[in-house]
């Protein structure tokens, strides 16, 4: 029996979890990238009418230049207005593609002079590098190359800056690669801060912050299933504390090898647990007594286990669902132990 104790070192989901953070964090961050995308035009819209103030030393097309100028700012504001979490990968990848098709008619226009020509691209491709995964400054190479060669084609530029493509955008790609492997890593090493910070050492499960988390993040159907070891004190004073640690480190690597994938875990304090069954309703006693049959099938030796059962809804707190929960803990312990309690509503 002791082979039901065997498993992964994370529970799958908090392994996914793990998996997926960098992704997650990525994705918060289209809104903030969005955002700066934003400013930009904002500050590319004001530029167009400085441009037009300054003296130039080549032919310009002053209208042109000019709506180019509205363009960007209603862009803007457009982006600005835009919720964080309407944002994705793709339609930052839209963005980047319509500030290429910008970058190249300002300068068509005669707005960008050939010398401040590849700054644009250089903080565009910063951004892009920022904004989205690696492999996108090398997607937007192409894109970019046609940008870069067709304003100087279309005006007659010297031939040596339509050649300077030929390093103007292996830099671009460089300089977007390297942003986006900088923020890979940043993002991978938060995860692992933040799973490192949620997590408790002694059974591998959450730990107090995390089984807080979990609470206030309860959906109507989910279930809270409160575990507590029963004469937990009796096995410190008379074992030590060694055999309680070991105790609470069996059940932990137990709860990870029984309950479902999408299940959570946490250790809520001392010798209580607490597991969420994510939308769960109608088998929330069934997956508690699971645990309990697991658990019984274990060496005698160990102590038993009282069970309490909530079931979440909409019309409570997530707060007085874990109450519940544990009042079903202490009923089940007035009832003779090593049983499980389900709450009733009300």
């Amino acid at each position: 029996m002791h082979t039901l104790l065997k498993g992964p070192a994370l529970p799958p989901i908090l392994g996914a979890m793990m998996l997926n953070a960098p992704a997650r964090l990525r994705s918060a961050r289209h809104g903030e990238m969005a955002t700066w995308a934003a400013r930009l035009y904002a500050v590319s819209g004001v530029l167009a009418f400085v441009c037009l103030l300054a003296p130039a030393e080549g032919e310009r097309t002053v209208p042109v230049i000019a709506m180019l100028g509205i363009v960007d700012l209603a862009l803007a504001a457009l982006i600005a207005k835009l919720p964080a979490a309407w944002w994705s990968e793709r339609r930052i990848v839209a963005v980047a593609v319509a500030s290429l098709a910008m970058v190249a008619l300002f300068a068509v226009s005669g707005a960008v002079p050939a010398f401040g020509y590849p700054t644009f691209y250089i903080v565009l491709f910063a951004w892009i590098g920022l904004a989205l995964p690696q492999g996108w400054g090398m997607r937007l190479a192409l894109p970019a190359a046609v940008a870069y060669v067709v304003p100087s084609i279309v005006r007659g530029g010297p031939v040596e800056l339509t050649l300077s493509v030929v390093v103007a955008v292996p830099v671009m790609v460089l300089i977007a690669e390297v942003c986006s492997a900088v923020v890979a890593r940043l993002d991978q090493l938060a995860a692992t801060l933040a799973h490192t910070a949620s997590r408790d050492e002694l059974t591998g499960v959450g730990n107090r912050r995390r089984a807080d988390e979990l609470v206030r993040d309860l959906a109507p159907g989910d279930a809270v299933i409160m575990i507590d070891v029963d004469h937990f004190k009796e096995v410190n004073d008379l074992h030590g504390h060694a055999a309680g640690d070991h105790v609470l480190t069996e059940l932990g690597a137990l709860l990870r090898r029984v309950v479902r994938d999408a299940d959570l875990i946490a250790r809520y304090g001392g010798e209580e647990f607490v597991v969420v069954a994510r939308d769960a309703a109608g088998e929330a006693r069934a997956v508690a007594e699971r645990i309990a049959d697991a658990w019984r099938g274990l060496p005698s030796t160990l102590p038993t286990l009282s069970l309490g059962v909530a079931v979440h809804d909409g019309a409570q707190s997530a707060a007085e669902t874990l109450h519940r929960a544990d009042r079903a803990v202490y009923q089940a312990k007035r009832s003779g132990r090593d049983q499980v309690c389900l709450s009733q509503r009300g």
